[in-house]
């Protein structure tokens, strides 16, 4: 379905100049909102998942938020492939502005319990209000040497307090990767890129393929992980896939419809379908709950497309919308670093309302946002902001 779609525009793909591109700003806005849904629909502890009250909503609700991520990597792929700079310029200028914002929120995150706790002498409940997740049994937050530990172990290893923070290493990884992947693509022609991306769909099938029929599957066992299609799967397809539909010519809107409504319908369908399967599952491990969930699946892959398409056709030319929308583009990485400071607050407000849950959680995931983006603007009015919100 794909390859029938990209293939035929790739003849007439073209760079676009990315200083500022509407359809850009709007997807990472969706994005960063659909991050803030999530992560606030995700907000109660493990014992609440199994409920039947959660069950009734959560699924249809986070089925459809699932492109959140693939998106800002379909967006970096678009504006950095074909990477411009040489191997060391171009880390010089990517790696610190997520490396030093990251060490910082991980000390930040890390302190806050010890603050609650340690300082203030609350109990667990008080850090649970922010940490839904938080367990003292499994992490010591009483003195400041446990914001040390856990600090430099949130490097390696994010834990409850930093969880968000794990894109970071991905994050990290695609700029290690850029410079090197980006030799190929500016090389490589249309069907050699259709090439990658076919045997790269293959791959999304292997969460499936070892949950279902042999962990073992394509070669993988104890002593080897690396798979026989190790070596295209995971996000680097996305950076692949983002250069590819940003580069192709606008569609009509009866093609982007044509295209991306039976794989919006498909792949919501299974993704709601799966999650909901896999809450029913007794004693189910963490795995078994998040695999229709993973990113890099088939069936997120096509909602993440459709949507994709879809957005990249809305057409914004009023200047007082494309305004915010580029304000709320530029603060939208230090909104995700920062975002968890809201989302425990005005979740627990939301619940006092009478209306709807997922209404409720709508109205939270945009109070949350409208708080988190002024408090990042003020912070990006400050002297040497960009090692704090990147």
């Amino acid at each position: 379905m794909l390859g029938a779609i990209i293939y035929p525009v790739m003849q007439n793909a073209h760079r676009l100049d990315s200083q500022f591109v509407p359809w850009v700003a709007l997807i990472r806005a969706v994005a960063i909102f659909m991050v803030l849904a999530a992560h606030i629909s995700d907000n109660v502890s493990p014992d609440e998942r199994l409920t039947e009250a959660y069950k009734s909503w959560v699924p249809y609700y986070g089925s459809f938020l699932r492109p959140c991520v693939p998106f800002f990597v379909m967006l970096t792929g678009f504006l950095l492939l074909p990477v411009k700079e040489d191997i060391g310029g171009f880390l010089k200028k990517r790696l610190p502005r997520v490396l030093i914002p990251f060490v910082i929120w991980v000390v930040i995150y890390n302190s806050i319990p010890y603050v609650i706790s340690g300082i203030m002498g609350k109990p667990a409940s008080a850090i649970n209000f922010l940490f839904a997740w938080y367990d003292p049994a499994t992490i010591s937050v009483s003195s400041f040497s446990d914001v040390l530990i856990n600090s430099a172990k949130s490097l390696l290893f994010f834990n409850v307090f930093t969880t968000h923070l794990w894109y970071i290493f991905v994050v990290m990884g695609l700029y290690l990767y850029l410079p090197i992947f980006s030799a190929w693509v500016q090389q490589a022609s249309d069907r050699a890129k259709l090439y990658f991306l076919a045997i790269w769909a293959l791959s999304l099938f292997l969460p499936y393929l070892r949950t279902y029929a042999d962990p073992h599957a394509l070669g993988a066992c104890g002593w080897n992980e690396f798979n026989m299609l190790y070596y295209f799967a995971g996000f680097n397809g996305y950076l692949l896939l983002g250069h590819v539909l940003g580069r192709m010519p606008q569609l009509s809107w009866a093609r982007s419809l044509a295209y991306a409504l039976p794989m919006l319908v498909i792949g919501y369908w299974i993704t709601l379908s799966g999650f909901a399967h896999s809450l029913d599952i007794p004693n189910a491990t963490e795995a078994q709950v998040e695999l229709f969930f993973t990113y890099c699946s088939p069936n997120v892959v096509l909602l993440t497309v459709a949507c994709f398409l879809l957005l990249k056709r809305v057409r914004i030319n009023i200047d007082c919308l494309q305004k915010p929308l580029q304000s709320l583009s530029r603060c939208s990485f230090g909104i995700y670093l920062s975002h968890y400071l809201f989302l425990g607050p005005v979740f627990h407000a939301a619940l006092t309302l009478d209306m709807s849950t997922p209404l409720k959680m709508t109205l939270a995931t945009l109070v949350a946002l409208a708080i988190n983006w002024l408090f990042v603007y003020l912070l990006s009015r400050l002297p040497h902001s960009r090692y704090i919100i990147g």
